[in-house]
């Protein structure tokens, strides 16, 4: 799905559950002041049609706070700050997610967190250990103009590599993947799976001589506190929508992923629906 700001496109985020998504901080930092103004838009069904679904943010929380160090700091003025670059949102609409991934159309569908003890290599999921990352304004230059639009790409393992050749280890904890397809960038916040687990979020670009590193947060080494922030009670919500819609009433697991302990509360099954109705 997408984020909006006054409706200028900002980047993307995955869906945890219908109330829940995971993405970056850095892109909604400058947005921070006036979260409740911002607007979450995804690809739905109306009847036999499509149509965009907008919900509305009740609240962004940023993982760590940003690093003041200058060292963890890079880009004009230091404004940028990889180190720790997730941030939860909260909606104040519950949002329709569907079953499944669809083969013709980009509708929303749930997620899930990775097991922080997977591998990337060899490991065997729903999807037979396919490696995709999903955004917007990073396939061509005229894609970042028009960053509305969401593409996929299929990494190949062989394509990892070691991150501590290009960045200090002390920014934090990162999966590098070499662009070989040439892409304009990556997406910061655009979500990197593995198989329907997410692995990594998009973070920045390297460009070291003729090489062009894309760099994502891995995920695997923030799961915990994920379930933390995540975790919210009833007296937190106030007025402006359902505890019962929070992590409280299941759990983001660190074996099971985020399996509900109540499936009728945490995820209906009248909000996960076929693509073909």
């Amino acid at each position: 799905m997408k984020l909006f700001s006054d409706m200028t496109p900002l980047s993307t985020a995955a869906i945890l559950n219908n109330r829940i998504l995971v993405t970056s901080a850095n892109f909604l930092m400058p947005h921070i002041h006036r979260q409740t103004d911002l607007r979450i838009w995804a690809l739905g069904r109306s009847g036999l049609y499509n149509t965009p679904y907008r919900y509305r943010v009740w609240r962004i929380w940023r993982v760590f706070s940003p690093s003041a160090n200058p060292e963890h700091q890079h880009g004009p003025k230091g404004e940028h700050t990889p180190r720790h670059d997730l941030a939860i949102i909260f909606t104040r609409d519950q949002m329709f997610v569907f079953w499944k991934p669809s083969n013709t159309e980009q509708y929303a569908y749930q997620a899930w967190l990775i097991y922080p003890h997977w591998t990337i290599i060899n490991t065997k999921t729903d999807d037979e250990d396919k490696l995709l990352f999903a955004g917007s304004g990073y396939e061509y230059m005229e894609h970042v103009r028009e960053n509305y639009k969401i593409f996929f790409s299929t990494p190949k393992e062989e394509d990892i590599v070691d991150c501590s050749k290009y960045i200090p280890k002390f920014w934090g904890k990162f999966i590098c993947i070499r662009n070989v397809m040439r892409y304009s960038g990556v997406q910061n916040g655009g979500p990197l799976l593995l198989g329907s687990h997410i692995l990594g979020v998009g973070c920045f670009e390297i460009r070291v001589n003729e090489e062009r590193i894309l760099v994502f947060t891995d995920m695997r080494y923030y799961v915990h506190i994920i379930k933390q922030v995540a975790e919210l009670k009833a007296h937190q919500y106030y007025e402006y929508a359902y505890p019962q819609w929070g992590i409280y009433y299941g759990y983001f697991g660190t074996i099971y992923g985020n399996s509900p302990r109540i499936p009728s509360i945490y995820t209906p099954w009248w909000v996960r629906i076929d693509h073909l109705g």
